[in-house]
């Protein structure tokens, strides 16, 4: 079988088309096989009707979940006050007296109860963190270590023992 023939003309026009239409419907329109037209668009860097629907498509689903995560941030941050503002809230205890059960109030939770609160907010803070990109964890200190200079150093002896390895093995 033959290969067919294309004026430059009708190649500009086709890769036009492309960028405007679907694949589909510029091949039915030119009289071109799709697949040609579709190897000419990624050589030529024609971003294509579809590439571009689905770069749109996949743009507006990022925002979507952005703002999905941005609430389900803010909720959790919620969360996590009522969890802080419970610490110190007046809490109901209850008790056995000779009259039966008793009620009355503590001035705060009690310190195992303290704790799972601390610990109910920090989790939350720290999801709601990872949600919306913040640093989870910090390091400010690193004992005086210069990562840069480590890194080097750390390269500077990976190369050294490769020369080493080459020169035992007998490679130059």
């Amino acid at each position: 079988m033959t290969a067919r023939r294309y004026t430059d003309d009708q190649r500009r026009h086709a890769l036009k088309l492309c960028a405007d239409t679907p694949l589909g419907q510029a091949a039915r329109e030119t009289g071109i096989p799709k697949s040609t037209l579709g190897t000419w668009c990624r050589r030529a860097g024609v971003r294509t009707f579809a590439i571009e629907q689905t770069r749109a498509a996949t743009e507006a689903r990022e925002v979507d979940l952005e703002a999905r995560r941005a609430a389900i941030a803010l909720r959790l941050y919620d969360e996590a006050d009522a969890a802080l503002d419970a610490i110190t809230r007046p809490v109901p205890v209850y008790g056995m007296t000779r009259d039966g059960l008793g009620t009355g109030l503590a001035l705060a939770a009690n310190p195992a109860d303290r704790q799972r609160l601390m610990t109910t907010a920090a989790i939350a803070i720290d999801k709601a963190s990872l949600l919306t990109g913040e640093a989870t964890e910090r390091l400010d200190d690193l004992g005086g270590l210069d990562l840069e200079a480590a890194m080097q150093e750390a390269r500077a002896e990976k190369l050294e023992l490769a020369h080493l390895r080459a020169a035992v093995n007998g490679v130059t």
